[in-house]
């Protein structure tokens, strides 16, 4: 096949048969699919309905699951009723299912960092995941005014790149007085 090195990938054009066609269309299909779901499933989660029992972060990665989700859909498949319709079935299918232990998630653990302060000193990092770069800002109520540290807090909520975490604070020798 010859291409002129001006054409856009949209202008390339390739003979196929029809079975060519067809996989590529099926390919297609399962992907659109798969962007339904993920984005359904969200939806859910953050209106609340259903069980919001799946591996949120990581759902775009969950082979299984999406692919369970497109079987269950193919057989749940009717043009009496909606897709969205269909797709919630399908959703409360595969909560049901990870409820059930039916169908397991292969999820990694949760990257972790451990900080360690001596008098108010971070003096060691560890990490479970490598490419993790810890961060600390030290805020002193001493020396920084309300102001500055409403500053800090406000841009960790708008960096696009940060989400929350939880964290869990022990203090060696002191956990029997918190109890």
């Amino acid at each position: 096949m010859i291409i002129e090195r001006n054409e856009t990938p949209e202008e390339l054009a390739f003979a196929l048969t029809f079975p060519q066609i067809r996989e590529a269309h099926e390919i297609y299909k399962k992907h659109c699919f798969f962007q339904d779901f993920i984005g359904q499933c969200e939806d859910r989660r953050q209106d609340r309905i259903g069980l919001c029992n799946l591996p949120y972060q990581t759902l775009e990665h969950e082979t299984d699951i999406l692919c369970t989700a497109y079987e269950l859909y193919e057989k749940l498949e009717d043009s009496n009723v909606s897709y969205h319709v269909t797709m919630e079935n399908v959703i409360d299918a595969i909560e049901k299912q990870i409820l059930n232990g039916e169908l397991r998630l292969h999820t990694e653990p949760a990257p972790r960092v451990v900080l360690v302060m001596e008098d108010g000193i971070v003096t060691a990092s560890y990490t479970n995941a490598p490419f993790i770069q810890a961060e600390v800002i030290k805020l002193d109520k001493e020396y920084d005014s309300a102001e500055e540290r409403e500053a800090v807090y406000g841009a960790l909520e708008h960096d696009p790149e940060l989400t929350e975490c939880e964290c869990h604070i022990t203090w060696p020798g002191r956990e029997k007085e918190a109890a």
